[in-house]
This record gives C-alpha cells, structure tokens and sequence, in this order.
C-alpha cells in the first residue's frame, strides 16, 4: 500500500521514531479526532437516526490497555444497563433493542471480528464508541 502511495509514505516516515525500546508513532492527534468524528457520525446517523452537523462535546482516543478495570468495564458498557431514553422508532438502535445484538458482545457491532467493533447509544448524550484491533478504544459524545 506504501509503495503505491508515495504521500502516505513520507506521512507515516514523519510521525515515527526508532529508539533503543522500539518503534513508536507520533500521531497527528487532531487529524485522529478529525477522523474519528467523521466515522462516528456515520454511525449515529445509521444507527440512531441523529445527523450531528455541530461538533462533538468530547472526542477521546485511548489505548485500551491504559484504562483501569473499572473504566474498561464503564467502556464496554452504556450505563447501568437501563435505558436513559428510547432510541428514535424506526432506527437500528430500536430494532436492535426489539430484537437483540448479533454475536456474543451485547450492545456492540462487530463488524470484524478483532478488527473492528462500534456501539451507539443514548446516555448523558449521544454516545459511539468503537475498538480498532481491540487496542485503540474510542468514544464520541454529542449533547441532546
């Protein structure tokens, strides 16, 4: 994919670094939170039927290792398992709640397996969060 792409290839050779621990990568984190708004807005619009023009109230990118068990827990998880407020008829969120989650992740999509993974829900906000290779654990919120 590099070779082919020569601007992409001097992008990833600016943001890594080569020490005596190892490789690490440098992100441009507001191109990250760009990227990840835009993803998250696709999946409240598919699955809550919310079209979010304004920008988010919070946008956080995390390695799910950092987190501690009880924030992992908070993660995987919306609330204490009720609902703050039913999703919109005639949205996935609804049908999803009528019909139940595929797989064996309640609450979660899972698009592919390890690879990819996004729930979207009502609590304090509008809330996505997704896991990318189940190391990189993301969450947006927009307010009512």
């Amino acid at each position: 994919m590099l070779a082919r792409s020569p601007a992409l290839a001097s992008s990833m050779a600016a943001i890594r670094s080569i020490t005596e621990n190892g490789t690490m990568f440098h992100p441009d984190m507001d191109r990250v939170r760009r990227i990840i708004t835009k993803i998250a807005r696709a999946h409240a619009a598919y699955e809550l039927h919310e079209h979010f023009e304004h920008e988010p109230l919070a946008v956080d990118v995390f390695p799910l290792s950092l987190l501690s068990d009880q924030a992992l827990l908070n993660f995987e998880n919306f609330g204490d398992g009720k609902l703050a407020m039913w999703p919109d008829v005639g949205s996935r969120a609804m049908q999803r709640l009528l019909e139940g989650y595929p797989g064996d992740r309640p609450g979660w999509v899972v698009v592919q397996k390890g690879r990819y993974r996004y729930m979207a829900g009502v609590e304090d906000g509008s809330v996505v969060r997704m896991v990318l290779s189940e190391y990189l654990g993301c969450e947006v919120t927009w307010d009512f």
